[in-house]
């Protein structure tokens, strides 16, 4: 067994006879100590009765999990940082901040079912948020398109709206457009990063500061002595799909980190949504990849998402807009349409009301590259919709 000898002046033993619970959990989180201890914590009776009983405690903590170092002077040295490092939560805590787990491994709720079980977690806003049930995580792309920023807060405010919960990152892209179109729907966010806390700051990045405190909470995996990196993102994606219900992958490319949250879901049993795309648009890969192998239901709108989270019964919006189109008469003069683009709306019209790009080409007997273009500009003018690889009729 190692037995190391802590030597500190009078002041230090002053510090460290002031433990708190948090300072315990940060200071064997900082030197290693992951959640896959926690039995070996709660046999001391938990971080609470460690900061009671002080440094030697956490020592024995250290013992006990093989983070002990032999060399005497280099583990004083090494826990005495960890104990500076912790106090740096004093001024997190003291803005309202909460370290989840400084009561217990309950406090961390489901993220103790992730694949890297944490020690603690740092978490900002309103905590009864965290009971909000159900929870649905939206991922998707940093450089999301348009259309498909559209979807998304299509897709988060209706979850606002039904009092779901939505999780989502915090990056620019599809995480933003989430957190917004929720919150702007009377609904309430979480943000979950893959930044380091930092903590004179508030956890939200500024681009998100504007929404109201009570309706976006934050949280991080990782403490101010993690370094910055960018795995770290692909890891904290593990933490988004415990936390969730259903994860629903807006878009994203072929390798992009939304398959590691969608990979992350599948190992817990997470269920697993993707919104289909053109087989051509490469932010639709991840998606369409994830429908190939039969990993993830194909999300074509709220409804049916819905209906299995909550066992709301909603006509389809795609229904609404079909029973909608088919009582309008098709008014095309004067509109400066091509024949082809006239035909391809008397079609909508006079069908089903709704198509897939694929069966548009069969008909029309062009390529899909020809038909994109018919349909982009159809689309700019609000006379066609197209959610995923379907397409309907807009405000004809």
């Amino acid at each position: 067994m190692v037995r190391v000898k802590i030597s500190m002046n009078e002041a230090e033993t002053s510090d460290c006879d002031r433990l708190q619970s948090y300072h315990v959990l940060a200071c064997l989180a900082a030197l290693g100590v992951t959640g896959r201890y926690w039995p070996c914590l709660e046999a001391h009776g938990g971080p609470e009765q460690l900061a009671r009983q002080g440094v030697e405690a956490v020592l024995g903590v250290l013992v006990q999990t093989g983070k002990a170092r032999r060399d005497e002077r280099q583990m004083a040295q090494l826990l005495q940082e960890a104990l500076q490092q912790a106090r740096q939560l004093d001024n997190f805590v003291a803005r309202g901040g909460w370290i989840m787990g400084a009561c217990g491994s309950r406090e961390l709720m489901r993220l103790n079912r992730s694949r890297t079980p944490l020690l603690c977690a740092f978490f900002e806003g309103e905590r009864q948020l965290l009971q909000q049930r159900p929870v649905v995580a939206i991922v998707g792309s940093r450089r999301a398109c348009a259309r498909g920023l559209q979807r998304t807060q299509r897709l988060a405010g209706c979850l606002g709206r039904e009092g779901v919960l939505v999780v989502s990152g915090a990056a620019v892209g599809t995480d933003c457009a989430a957190h917004e179109a929720a919150v702007q729907a009377g609904g309430r966010t979480l943000a979950i990063l893959g930044e380091p806390l930092q903590p004179a700051r508030s956890l939200l990045p500024d681009r998100l500061s504007h929404l109201p405190s009570d309706a976006i909470c934050a949280l991080t995996p990782y403490g101010p002595w993690v370094t910055p990196a960018s795995f770290l993102f692909a890891a904290r994606n593990q933490y988004m799909a415990a936390m969730a219900d259903a994860v629903v992958i807006m878009q994203g490319t072929a390798g992009s980190g939304t398959l590691h949250t969608a990979k992350y879901a599948r190992q817990l049993g997470v269920a697993l949504w993707a919104m289909p795309g053109d087989i051509e648009d490469p932010l639709a890969a991840a998606s369409n990849q994830l429908l190939q192998q039969g990993w993830a239901k194909a999300y074509i709108d709220p409804d049916s998402l819905l209906s299995e989270l909550i066992g709301t019964k909603k006509k389809s919006s795609i229904s609404v807009w079909t029973a909608m189109s088919a009582k309008k008469p098709l008014q095309l003069a004067n509109m400066g349409l091509s024949d082809m683009q006239q035909q391809l709306l008397g079609m909508l019209h006079g069908g089903p009301g709704v198509v897939t790009v694929d069966e548009l080409c069969q008909k029309l007997h062009i390529q899909v590259q020809q038909l994109q273009g018919l349909l982009l500009e159809l689309e700019l003018r609000s006379l066609i919709v197209r959610d995923g690889a379907q397409v309907r009729l807009g405000e004809v």
